[in-house]
């Protein structure tokens, strides 16, 4: 393709719209108004066309970059991202990311965007006779039915199914291409609102009756209305920031809605007295570590989740995610952002007596840390080390008595928001930054020295760098992770109570409570999961939140 109106054309890696986890290499060429993208050099027709009428850029580098700029920053330091503008066709085609592969060729890109921008290149309107192309990802008229097949397969990892037409539809019968693709739903306008209200001012826009949509994963949204707040919550919430934000993350609003007032599940939770989750309550009040919070709040909203979720009752572990609450939130709000996050967020059956979910997704970890971390995972299956006594902890505590403060309530934010991927990214992040030193553990308490307390310099391992740590979750190495875990928790799942039944036909008695003798550990046959708990960090890595 020769014209006099190019200014600068080479080789880019371009991320795929939707998918957000694959890159390919194109042959771009940037014109005043648009910017194409070819299969090679050679090829007559682009496969996209991005007008650039009312588009903005930024490196990923730069302070002021958006869209997912963030999360590719340290993988990708070469590369840029347009903003296309709120015009295009769908939400998702509006931030479009390349990578120009080294600084050279960054900086020339750079410089012919800009320099079109500064010399008013931009046109208005298309020359007359040019054909003005499709925008990214948007059908060209001659492969229409294979391109909305193809789109609508990619955006299915992240969408929820609109209801389709049963039986034969006609052509003529179909009205929108949208009755025919999966669609993201936008976040309403109230959530954003209030979100935005929540980072300038720590407040919201709208009372709490207003905000009672149901908890969904960051995935479901389209990026249009995610990309924000992703950015935001995994860059840190600011801790005058976390009262209203946790509570609105956690969709906090629509478990009040649709529970008992608060005052009277905590009578109802004094009123127990005998209880067994009474018990155990009284007992754990003060094994938190954290000083600073208030030991009667703490107790009344573990009484009230007791009295109001009978089936779940109390767990060790649940002490430590309250007490973390109420840090930064009134006894009410922790309460229902709690409700939210054990009933909702995280899987099925964490906190059951059989603990099926917790236990099917330290099987999941296993099978991914095979996939990413196989030198790793050969090493720990030679030596006969099973980690589930370590990362049961890490999951049932969200890593709150595991990192510094300042990053564990990062951890805990980023569930709220995303949901419990967040949990295998920072699992796997641990101990692809730890597998050096693991590789040399010939048992379980050797392990435990370098994963107790990752963060902080132990005997013979060196302290991690946390943001080298909180980088890493976000990397490209776990992409797609999201969309896997589904498959894989409902095939460990069926496993998992599999084995629970042939047990129970094997066993006379009916077996009380969950003990790690489930777990099958012949090293270490006699660890419980309270001995471990009682192992874990608590004072000494809990710092008063930054």
């Amino acid at each position: 393709m020769e014209r006099s109106d190019v200014l600068v054309s080479g080789w880019l890696e371009k991320r795929l719209p939707v998918l957000r986890d694959t890159w390919e290499s194109h042959w771009c060429v940037l014109q005043p108004t648009s910017l194409m993208c070819f299969h090679d050099e050679a090829a007559e027709w682009p496969k996209a066309t991005l007008q650039l009428r009312h588009a903005r850029l930024a490196a990923f580098r730069d302070e002021s970059s958006f869209g997912d700029a963030l999360v590719h920053r340290s993988s990708r330091p070469w590369g840029f991202v347009l903003d296309l503008g709120v015009d295009v066709p769908q939400p998702h085609q509006r931030f479009v990311h390349f990578d120009a592969c080294e600084d050279v060729a960054l900086e020339k890109w750079l410089n012919a965007f800009r320099a079109a921008e500064a010399e008013g290149k931009v046109k208005d309107e298309p020359e007359e006779g040019e054909v003005e192309q499709m925008s990214d990802a948007t059908p060209s008229p001659k492969s229409t039915v294979h391109a909305r097949s193809k789109r609508t397969f990619l955006y299915r990892k992240h969408s929820y199914n609109k209801p389709r037409p049963k039986g034969r539809v006609l052509r003529s019968q179909v009205t929108s291409t949208e009755d025919w693709l999966d669609v993201a739903p936008r976040r309403p306008e109230a959530w954003q609102r209030a979100f935005r209200r929540i980072i300038d001012t720590g407040g919201f826009a709208e009372t709490f009756d207003q905000l009672t949509e149901p908890w969904h994963p960051s995935s479901h949204f389209a990026m249009e209305g995610a990309a924000e707040v992703t950015s935001a919550v995994r860059a840190g919430l600011q801790p005058w920031q976390r009262d209203k934000g946790w509570f609105l993350l956690a969709a906090a609003a629509a478990k009040r809605s649709q529970g008992r007032p608060f005052e009277e599940l905590v009578q109802a939770g004094l009123d127990l007295d005998e209880n067994e989750a009474v018990r155990v309550i009284q007992a754990d009040l003060h094994r938190t570590g954290m000083e600073d919070v208030n030991v009667r709040s703490l107790e009344r909203v573990l009484l009230a989740f007791a009295a109001g979720n009978a089936e779940i009752g109390y767990c060790q572990s649940m002490s430590f995610v309250a007490a973390t609450l109420l840090m930064y939130q009134e006894e009410e709000p922790a309460f229902w952002t709690l409700c939210s996050l054990l009933e909702d967020i995280l899987p099925e059956d964490y906190f059951s007596a059989r603990m099926c979910g917790l236990r099917a997704d330290l099987r999941v970890l296993e099978r991914l840390m095979a996939e990413l971390l196989p030198e790793l995972s050969q090493h720990l299956e030679a030596q006969g080390i099973d980690l589930s006594p370590i990362t049961v902890n890490w999951f049932l505590c969200l890593f709150l008595n595991t990192l510094p403060a300042e990053w564990s309530h990062r951890v805990l934010e980023s569930v709220l928001y995303e949901g419990s991927v967040t949990l295998f990214r920072m699992a796997l992040s641990i101990l692809r930054l730890r597998q050096d030193e693991l590789k040399t553990c010939a048992s379980i308490p050797d392990a435990f020295i370098f994963l107790r307390c990752p963060c902080s310099p132990e005997k013979g391992c060196q302290k991690l760098d946390t943001t080298q740590l909180w980088e890493l979750m976000f990397d490209e190495w776990l992409n797609g992770l999201s969309g896997r875990l589904r498959g894989l928790r409902e095939e460990q799942l069926r496993r998992v109570q599999a084995e629970d039944g042939e047990t129970s036909k094997r066993k006379a008695f009916k077996v009380p409570s969950f003990s790690w003798m489930d777990f099958e550990m012949p090293s270490i046959p006699s660890v419980n999961f309270s001995s471990w708990l009682s192992l874990s960090p608590k004072s000494s890595s809990m710092d008063s939140p930054a």
